[in-house]
């Protein structure tokens, strides 16, 4: 029985213990930075006190970067990448072409992918309420099994998953044998097919998209869409449906929990109360306010990790 208890104890620290390394590599891996992996050692003690003692090594490498060539300027790229202890180190995101319908010869290697600082900063901007780990991981793993829109263009929509919904779209493009993410889309972002319905139904323009912080995860993570029928069928009507279900799937991992739902003003911005009068300019501003003061850099959140 005693061992039978020590065994139990043991799995059961052991568990903890990857589980406190997979919160250390989420909160600390940052694509514009560093990434991180540990590794854990569980051994007996040959010395005195007896016991089992746990050896953790921490690795550190800096994300690869190049120069890409965009619209006939060089520009500097960081090759989308995450690093963990489950992946035993730095695993860099490729592709073959044609799984993003583009064409090649057959020779043709898997192409590289890259982010431009101006997506990352985008994706940081918009994506707002999850450690920059969290958020790099869904980035690569938006290219496991990814979808595309070809745009008139000839660039690439690619869907941005989050927790297995989509958020956004990453704009890319084919350039130098290289795989280029030009910037990032939040999903009711002008120039998305979601974004452009989103104003045809709701006749909005940009600024009223900037008034509601409906551009930003934060305000989905605060906010229960689906406790106003009317509201929800809006979204969900122009597409935005996928957005209403990450409050749910992901709300473990949001770090500004002390937003307030945004639900009152969305209510009465869109004419949806019961007396049916919009909001008056200086009551969106005092809104507007209060989300901008809502998002500054607060003291630390702790995340837990997801099954």
């Amino acid at each position: 029985p005693r061992l039978a208890e020590f065994s139990e104890g043991s799995d059961a620290a052991s568990k903890n213990i990857e589980g406190a390394i997979s919160l250390m590599e989420l909160n600390h891996n940052d694509l514009g930075s560093r990434l991180y992996w540990l590794e854990h050692d569980m051994r007996l003690r040959p010395h005195e006190p007896w016991g089992i003692e746990n050896n953790i090594l921490v690795h550190s490498s800096v994300p690869e970067r190049k120069q890409v060539t965009l619209d006939g300027i060089p520009r500097p790229a960081t090759r989308v990448s995450t690093a963990g202890g489950t992946y035993e180190g730095v695993i860099r995101a490729s592709i073959a072409p044609d799984r993003l319908g583009i064409a090649c010869g057959r020779e043709a290697g898997p192409m590289g992918i890259y982010i431009q600082e101006h997506a990352l900063r985008r994706l940081a901007e918009r994506i707002d309420c999850v450690t920059t780990g969290t958020r790099d991981l869904s980035l690569c793993c938006s290219f496991v099994n990814p979808r595309y829109h070809r745009q008139a263009d000839g660039t690439l929509l690619i869907d941005f998953m989050f927790f297995e919904s989509k958020a956004g779209y990453l704009v890319a493009e084919a350039t130098g044998g290289d795989l280029v993410i030009r910037t990032f889309l939040f999903l009711t972002n002008g120039g998305t097919p979601e974004g452009n319905r989103l104003r045809n139904l709701c006749e909005m323009g940009r600024a009223d998209i900037d008034v509601l912080s409906i551009d930003r995860l934060s305000t989905f993570m605060a906010t229960d869409f689906r406790a106003d029928r009317r509201l929800e069928s809006m979204f969900v009507e122009a597409g935005c449906g996928s957005l209403l279900e990450l409050r749910e799937k992901s709300g473990a991992f949001n770090t500004r929990r002390d937003m307030e739902s945004a639900l009152p003003m969305l209510v009465k911005y869109f004419g949806l109360d019961s007396k049916g009068d919009f909001m008056m300019p200086d009551t969106v501003e005092r809104f507007r306010r209060k989300f901008d003061e809502a998002r500054e850099p607060g003291p630390f959140s702790k995340v837990i990790r997801g099954s």
